[in-house]
């Protein structure tokens, strides 16, 4: 990562574990050690790539719902 000059921001990354429901279930890791292993990276259900949310088994419920509410308030506000 130093060499392409890149930095690791351990409170705004994350990690997300792909599969289905019952592989994701399986993995008991919680917390990823990176680098020096001082630094850990948390495992979450639902990440933002992009603007686009996808859960572990890649699929966009979370993503639709909130384009939902963005535009059901857009056209409240009209």
């Amino acid at each position: 990562m130093s060499k392409s000059r890149l930095l690791l921001i351990p409170n705004k990354t994350q990690v997300l574990w792909l599969g289905s429901k019952y592989q994701v279930e399986r993995v008991p890791i919680s917390e990823v050690p990176v680098l020096d292993r001082a630094t850990a990276v948390k495992v979450v259900d639902t990440v933002r790539s992009l603007g686009v949310i996808v859960n572990s088994h890649l699929m966009m419920l979370a993503h639709v719902a909130a384009v939902f509410h963005a535009a059901y308030f857009q056209l409240q506000q009209i």
